[in-house]
């Protein structure tokens, strides 16, 4: 079993891309399943059915470690530490507690640490803001940060917020980085996050067709200065 986590979304991703890859060499069936539909009867399922039909296969799990406590997590749980010798990979986008990690003492483990400065930036970003957003976003740039990572982490950072704007608080954040995301989610209206996250995703839809001319950094930079203004 490998546990893949940290802030660093790009970095593990790729990780995680490369250890797919190498499955699908071997002729492996990958099994991908998202937290929202697992539970502990299909996991023992997929993973016995390999022995079964004597195919070998990579199963994937996404985010499992944002499920809110219950029983079905605990279960979950409980057949993996039993089990880590199964070919499974744990992939988590944010740093899962060291206390977590420890109990999984037989399962590797690759953490992918984020530079610091990229919160310092995300937490600047808000209306009126852009002359400080953009002194980090340049700094980030100067220590060889990829545009793509930085904007994972934008988007990132403004579906959480759009998150705890609403109604939709099911995912777990460490006290003090709520308490962050709560303060700065009150410099937006509501609305102006939603407009904001579909700019994101014109970006990122333009940079793949080839439409907008302009570099992804630069994209971005507009983007930035653009927080200026009303949306």
């Amino acid at each position: 079993m490998l546990i893949i986590h940290g802030d660093n979304l790009v970095e593990s991703r790729n990780y995680l891309n490369s250890q797919i890859a190498a499955a699908r060499k071997k002729k492996q069936l990958i099994t991908r399943i998202e937290v929202k539909d697992l539970n502990l009867t299909d996991l023992i399922q997929f993973t016995k059915s390999n022995s079964i039909f004597n195919q070998d296969s990579l199963i994937v799990i996404f985010n499992f470690f944002s499920l809110l406590p219950s029983n079905k997590k605990t279960e979950i749980i409980q057949y993996l530490k039993n089990n880590q010798t199964l070919n499974l990979i744990l992939y988590q986008d944010r740093t899962i507690p060291s206390p977590t990690i420890r109990s999984f003492n037989k399962t590797q483990v690759q953490y992918f640490k984020q530079n610091p400065i990229i919160f310092n930036f995300l937490e600047s970003i808000r209306p009126g803001n852009s002359t400080d957003t953009l002194k980090w976003f340049y700094q980030l740039q100067s220590q060889g940060e990829s545009a793509e990572m930085i904007m994972a982490m934008i988007i990132r950072q403004i579906r959480l917020l759009i998150s705890l704007s609403g109604a939709d608080n099911n995912f777990q954040l460490s006290p003090w980085q709520k308490n962050k995301l709560l303060k700065q989610v009150k410099f937006f209206r509501p609305q102006q996050l939603l407009e904001l996250h579909q700019e994101l995703y014109l970006i990122d839809k333009n940079l793949k067709t080839g439409v907008n001319p302009l570099d992804l950094s630069t994209q971005l930079e507009n983007f930035l200065l653009g927080l200026n203004y009303e949306h």
